[in-house]
């Protein structure tokens, strides 16, 4: 959380935690936020591959989530 925008204190409620999709076990990244009035609007990738020297296994997918302002702000 954040009083003024700059300096950030962890508060230990996560969003978002990897493994909530299957497709998001091994990596939950690049996540990109806006606020649209009230409202956050979150879109994240995720992955669950498993790499070997001879293969890739695994589903990706691109995510999308919302939240309530005041849920954010806590």
């Amino acid at each position: 959380s954040s009083t003024d925008g700059l300096h950030f204190v962890e508060d230990g409620g996560a969003f978002m935690v990897r493994g909530d999709n299957d497709w998001t076990t091994r990596e939950l990244r690049a996540p990109w936020a806006l606020i649209d009035g009230d409202t956050w609007r979150l879109w994240f990738a995720g992955d669950d591959y498993v790499i070997t020297a001879s293969s890739w296994t695994g589903k990706m997918g691109i995510g999308y989530a919302t939240a309530p302002d005041a849920a954010m702000r806590k």
